[in-house]
């Protein structure tokens, strides 16, 4: 008598149940490499508007913890009560304000490494209307547009101005 080798088969429930477990796991590697949504954000620095005569700045940092490239695509800032305001971008820590100031470029679209950082500079000057004797600039939002290596653009948006110890006035700034 020949035995006949035993045969597994795998019935309709193993079936949809691989098929499900691959889709998941295939969802699971296109959310975590960013390919699709930036896993890029927006860090708090711990610092409201600062001043230095009628100059104002504040920094944020942006940074891209994903295991792609991000592009970075836009920047804007809403303002209120600061002449040309400004966005510029540097290499240097955003807890060395002074030298981030000092070494940013204006902002031009760039690609944000994984693992990659960088200081977004917000500057600009106070705006004195005649006759002031002091005046009350704030930062309002930063939106940043980014676009992924497949997939649509996104922004990531964060409240600028909002400082604990002066709430959403901004900083006193002297006028001449």
């Amino acid at each position: 008598m020949t035995a006949v080798p035993a045969t597994r088969r795998v019935g309709p429930v193993g079936r949809y149940l691989l098929v499900v477990a691959t889709i998941g796991a295939a969802l699971t590697a296109i959310w975590w490499s960013g390919a699709v949504s930036p896993r890029a954000h927006l860090l708090w620095t711990g610092q409201g508007m600062t001043t230095q005569s009628h100059a104002v700045w504040q920094t944020r940092e942006l940074v891209n913890p994903g295991p792609l490239p991000v592009r970075v695509s836009d920047i804007e800032w809403t303002t209120s009560g600061i002449d040309a305001p400004q966005v510029r971008l540097s290499d240097r820590p955003p807890d060395d304000a002074p030298a981030a100031i000092a070494d940013s470029t204006p902002f031009a679209p760039t690609t944000l490494e994984a693992g990659e950082r960088t200081t977004i500079v917000l500057a600009g000057v106070a705006t004195c209307i005649p006759g002031a004797k002091t005046a009350w600039p704030s930062s309002n939002e930063l939106t940043v547009t980014l676009e992924p290596p497949a997939g649509p653009t996104t922004t990531r948006t964060q409240r600028v101005g909002l400082d604990p110890t002066r709430g959403a006035a901004g900083v006193e700034v002297p006028c001449p």
